[in-house]
Parts: C-alpha cells; structure tokens; sequence
C-alpha cells in the first residue's frame, strides 16, 4: 500500500477516534454519502438481477395467444389462458400459457403501437396462436402473418377424426390474392386456395368461460415454433 494512502487511513482513523458517536456518524454520511449510496445501489441492482436470473425467474410462455378481435373482458382472457394450461404440458412453476390483447383503437397512435407490437413479437416468433376477425384472416394470410392449417388439420384428423370433421365444417379459406366472396369462387380457384382460419361461433370451449357469440377466428402465426402446443390447443377448443 502506498505510504500516502496509508497516512492517510490513519488520519481518518485518529479523527474518527477523537469523536462522539454522534459527530462519527455525521462525518461519515457527510463525507462519504456519495459511495455509501452508489453501494447501496449497486447492491439493490445486483440481488434485483439474482432473483430475476437464479430465484425467482419469470415464467417462459410455452403457448403464447395473441387476441385480436371482438369485445371481451380482460379477465377472460385470463380465464381463457388457466382452461388452456390443463391440457398443455408444461411446468406450472416455470411455464405457463399467456393469452394478451392486441385490440385495435381508435386512437391512431395506440392503433401502431399495438400493431408495431404484434409485428416485432411475429418476427421474433414469439406468438403462435392469433385470434382474429373475419376480415383479418384474410388479411393478415395475405401479409403472410399467418400461416396455413394444412399440416395441423392433418394431424388433427390423424389423432381424433371426429375432432376433424367438426372442425372442417368450420374452415376460412384464403389465398393470394384474397378472394372477399368465398361462397362464390369456381374449381381452380378453391384448388388454390388454403385453410388460414377456423370459426369460433357458438364454440363451447370459449361460452363455458364467458365469452359471447362473436365472429373470431383461429389462426396459427407463421412464425410459431410451438407446433405440438398449438396441436393440443385447437383440440382443446373444438373438442370440448
């Protein structure tokens, strides 16, 4: 150690000794409550982090639900993300099923953030199951938000036919370019055409938790990687 620091921690020390419990402690907060609360800080950030990284993680969705469309109660969607869980695997303490609004507004700035929101969350592949309007099918299958159901009805139909054939009674047909009266195209045009959503009218899953009749449907994101989870979540529903 340096003989400046040295004497120096001696003074310090000679000072301290010569004073009152009182002036000790004000000295100390006087002089030194610059580091006294940059530790204190730092520390308050460092066990934040540890409890955030190694105690108490935040749960990972292992089926994420983006809900954009109808009218609903926040608290059912919540109720509608608890029946889901029963039928994925997952591990409750870790995991969990997260259904989240993506409401238009008629505010034009919260119209683009929740748009720019839902963008950023596709391309990161973060959400797998979208609910959506009529008119939102069709359009979010032209943009290629959503992927078609070709490959998941074929499963469906290998796992439980009668699930299959309740479900194919249901399908919303789409292609590029969009087709806006699907009762009225020709041959080659439904050859063409894919399966992008299925109707949720009446569904019993969904009037058993609260939610009342409306025109929504079920998509499956393009960027989902949570295929068995989306698999066991249409089941779910249309099986009920």
């Amino acid at each position: 150690m340096p003989q400046d620091v040295k004497t120096s921690f001696s003074e310090e020390k000679k000072k301290l000794k010569e004073m009152s419990f009182k002036e000790k402690r004000w000295y100390i907060w006087e002089y030194y409550k610059v580091p006294i609360v940059a530790g204190v800080i730092i520390l308050a950030v460092l066990g934040s982090l540890i409890n955030t990284w190694f105690i108490n993680p935040p749960k990972k969705p292992v089926l994420f639900i983006a809900w954009s469309g109808g009218v609903f109660w926040e608290e059912l969607l919540m109720d509608f993300a608890d029946a889901l869980s029963e039928g994925i695997d997952h591990d409750p303490d870790r995991e969990e099923v997260v259904v989240s609004s993506f409401m238009a507004s008629d505010d034009p700035q919260v119209a683009m953030v929740n748009f720019q929101r839902m963008v950023a969350m596709l391309t990161a592949g973060e959400i797998d199951i979208m609910i959506l309007g009529r008119d939102d099918v069709l359009g979010h299958a032209e943009a290629e938000f959503i992927s078609p159901l070709d490959d998941i009805l074929t499963e469906v139909k290998l796992r439980d036919p009668i699930i299959y054939e309740s479900v194919m009674d249901k399908i919303l047909l789409a292609n590029k370019p969009d087709f806006s009266d699907q009762n009225q195209i020709d041959d080659t045009q439904a050859q063409a055409m894919h399966a992008f959503g299925i109707d949720l009218s009446g569904n019993e899953f969904l009037t058993n938790i609260g939610f009342y009749e409306q025109e929504l449907y079920f998509t499956v994101a393009i960027t989902s990687g949570q295929t068995e989870n989306v698999i066991r979540a249409l089941m779910m529903i249309y099986g009920y």
